[in-house]
């Protein structure tokens, strides 16, 4: 058996994207890796951490690696395929670039809070007027329904109201509704989180490789969903622990991992 170049923990570049296994499905269940995608391909000389290290069942003399990169997501690469960074060396990851801090994430809820005291701060009275291409875009995307809904609130010249604006996404269809949204999206507060500027600014995970070992995890324990139906809007758990949500005497909540 070929001893492994890298360990788990070790910060890699991606030096050569042949050397990646892409379609190593059985792999990836075996490493364990929960952001692994069939085809999915890591970028040249972009920074991962190994988190698996494997002998391939086939040769003897290979050893393969899982990776996880900046934005969290897995991929199994050859070894020749990856070099290891140093810490301090031009490639080594900034801890502003990598994880989110506490004020970060200060930083992110309170903007939301302030998005949603603006839209609660809407009178929904006030009167509007909307361009003519606007109308005929409404118009052309509408059923019966929606077309007398817009003959009775809408004038030709586009004056409406706010709460008329409204009322017309709520009885719309995909299509139309996506056009309203995108017209005034400061009258539509969305009731979940969107995560997707703030990861791309400070990267999906919530510690560090160091922080995450001096917490005790071999993995990210939380990290921003990288993909899946909560892309950008929730937060992966990692599945080395337990997790339970608990409600403290004074009514607030707090996560709880538990060792398996």
């Amino acid at each position: 058996m070929a001893e492994n170049k890298f360990n788990v923990g070790d910060k890699v570049k991606v030096t050569n994207v042949g050397g990646v296994f892409s379609t190593y499905q059985e792999m990836a269940q075996i490493m364990d890796l929960k952001n692994w995608n069939e085809g999915n391909r890591p970028k040249n000389n972009s920074i991962a951490f190994i988190v698996n290290v494997q002998q391939h069942p086939s040769f003897n003399e290979t050893v393969i690696y899982g990776i996880e990169s900046k934005d969290g997501k897995n991929y199994i690469m050859s070894e020749y395929a990856l070099q290891k960074v140093e810490s301090g060396s031009d490639f080594d990851i900034d801890r502003k670039s990598y994880s989110i801090k506490l004020k970060d994430m200060v930083e992110l809820f309170t903007s939301y809070d302030k998005k949603a005291e603006l839209v609660n701060e809407i009178n929904l009275s006030d009167v509007i007027k909307i361009s003519r291409n606007q109308l005929n875009e409404y118009y052309d995307y509408s059923d019966a329904e929606q077309r007398n809904f817009i003959n009775d609130n809408f004038k030709i010249d586009g004056t409406t109201t706010i709460n008329a604006i409204i009322e017309l996404e709520k009885i719309s269809g995909n299509v139309l509704k996506s056009w309203i949204r995108k017209n005034h999206p400061k009258y539509f507060l969305k009731s979940e989180f969107d995560f997707s500027n703030f990861a791309e600014k400070y990267g999906y995970h919530l510690t560090t490789q160091e922080e995450k070992e001096m917490l005790g995890f071999i993995y990210c324990p939380i990290v921003i969903k990288s993909n899946g139906k909560y892309k950008n809007k929730g937060f992966y758990l990692t599945e080395e622990v337990k997790w339970k949500l608990v409600e403290e005497n004074d009514g607030s909540q707090t996560l709880v991992p538990i060792k398996k």
